[in-house]
């Protein structure tokens, strides 16, 4: 038993806590260990004189006795906290555990006191840095928010709920921001977003750009910032409302194509007068001159002279039409009004229609023909297609040495007939390949450009086969030569006869 005692003797003495015995009858203090002497500020005996209620600040006497007898008669409190006021008047915060006992025929409380001065001071700091980070937070120039593990805002500013068009109470703990992401969208954020709050120290995108559906389904588009909060998996998202900025980028960037364009107009027009005043002026300079020349008086031509003269009058003649020619068809294709007359027809049909032409084209050149598909039927303007192939033909006799080959092709590609026609002439520089069916296109190898031509007939190829619903492009043979290339529909004879009809 004293052993007992010796225990019950060291642990109440030793204890960190305050310790103290209240009779039940009078609120008298009967024992205290010296951690609650301490914890007052007062010795035991002159404890043993106060009242319980008498500790607290004299404003809450009052109250303390009332508490005081309802602990008397009700038996326990878990956990309470008030102040008691030392004899210096240092009022001292403290947490306070009660329970009743009773020995013989006396009835205690014993209570368990702790000094809780600390922990106030520290609740408060924690309450004035949660008030300085929310007035940070709700002061941000953009809307923020911080989601939880599974997603869920935990809080948002105003300007966030303005965004998404909530209340705050109805954001923050019962939606996602990410809900108000539009589907899209969706798929790379969901991805980036849990890949970050598995492995938060991998560095995954943190940048977005994405748009934003409020719950009016308005849509704004939004840049997207988003930060992992060290060693919780949480994320801290800014978002910045960049709908005008995007607007007005649009419109910077339509007036940028709209300068552009009056540019590119303005150059073609000078370059249009430059090509179109040298290409009519050789023409017409060698018609009139052999104009002239027949109709002097001091000189008797004789008559194959006459026919010479004549012949050559009629090929300048020739290319003064299909220079305008092609000046209407350019300026046709500009404005989409090159109407098709479209047909049923074959490529070896159009071959057998130009052939003439084509002779006079080549008559120095070997042109060779290997027409697979060549009856494959199509729904083509069979003239146009013809001043497609006419034109390409034109440009490899221009650029081909005399006595060398061109070849013509055709094969089935899928639900397309290609057509090739390729020659040995010295080819075109890589430079230039991007740009050989532009207006006014001029080899950058070609020594005499006044030479080669107004640049318009590669141009105007290319629109009529896009016409047709077909491509057209150029590439390097690989020996010697380039390749001109392009592909018309191939359609099943019952679609071409119903359209026909």
């Amino acid at each position: 038993m004293e052993k007992d005692l010796e225990k019950y003797y060291l642990a109440f003495h030793g204890a960190i806590d305050g310790i103290v015995f209240i009779d039940c009858s009078s609120g008298l203090i009967k024992d205290c260990n010296p951690a609650f002497e301490k914890l007052v500020g007062r010795p035991l005996e002159e404890l043993k004189k106060t009242n319980i209620w008498q500790l607290r600040p004299v404003a809450e006497r009052s109250l303390a006795k009332k508490m005081f007898e309802e602990m008397a008669s009700g038996g326990a409190r878990e956990l309470a906290e008030l102040n008691i006021e030392r004899p210096d008047g240092t009022i001292v915060p403290i947490e306070l555990r009660v329970k009743r006992i009773s020995q013989n025929d006396d009835t205690f409380l014993v209570s368990i006191a702790r000094d809780i001065s600390e922990k106030k001071l520290i609740k408060e700091a924690l309450i004035e840095s949660e008030k300085t980070y929310r007035a940070i937070f709700e002061t941000a120039g953009v809307a923020m928010a911080i989601d939880d593990e599974n997603t869920f805002i935990k809080l948002a500013n105003s300007r966030f709920a303005k965004l998404t068009g909530f209340e705050i109470e109805e954001l923050e703990g019962k939606k996602s921001w990410r809900q108000f992401v539009a589907p899209k969208n969706r798929a790379e954020i969901y991805g980036s977003s849990h890949e970050r709050k598995a492995n938060p120290e991998k560095i995954a995108p943190m940048c977005y750009e994405f748009e934003l559906i409020d719950r009016y389904k308005n849509k704004r588009a939004i840049l997207l910032d988003c930060t992992s909060i060290p060693g919780r998996k949480m994320t801290v998202a800014s978002l910045l409302d960049i709908t005008d900025f995007k607007a007005s980028e649009e419109e910077a960037r339509k007036a940028r194509n709209i300068a552009e364009t009056y540019r590119i107009s303005e150059k073609v027009k000078a370059e249009l007068l430059s090509v179109v005043s040298h290409e009519l002026r050789t023409p017409l300079t060698s018609i009139k001159g052999l104009t002239d020349s027949l109709l002097r008086k001091d000189v008797n031509w004789d008559d194959n002279t006459k026919k010479d003269f004549l012949e050559s009058i009629r090929s300048e003649t020739g290319k003064l039409s299909r220079l305008i020619d092609d000046l209407l068809d350019t300026t046709k294709l500009e404005r989409n009004l090159l109407k098709l007359k479209r047909g049923k027809g074959t490529i070896l049909q159009v071959i057998e229609a130009i052939k003439i032409d084509m002779e006079c084209l080549t008559e120095k050149h070997q042109v060779i023909y290997d027409l697979q598909y060549g009856q494959s039927p199509l729904f083509i303007d069979k003239m146009r297609i013809g001043q497609v192939i006419l034109n390409i033909v034109g440009n490899s006799v221009k650029y081909s040495p005399p006595s060398s080959k061109i070849k013509i092709t055709s094969k089935s590609l899928g639900s397309h007939l290609v057509v090739a026609i390729s020659d040995e002439g010295r080819g075109i520089s890589d430079k230039d390949i991007p740009y050989v069916f532009d207006y006014f296109y001029q080899d950058s190898k070609s020594e005499k450009k006044r030479n080669s031509g107004m640049g318009l007939g590669l141009a105007i190829c290319r629109g009529i086969i896009k016409a047709h619903g077909g491509d057209i492009w150029v590439e390097n043979a690989a020996d010697i030569g380039a390749v001109v290339s392009f592909t018309i529909p191939l359609v099943k004879a019952k679609k071409v006869s119903g359209e026909k009809k």
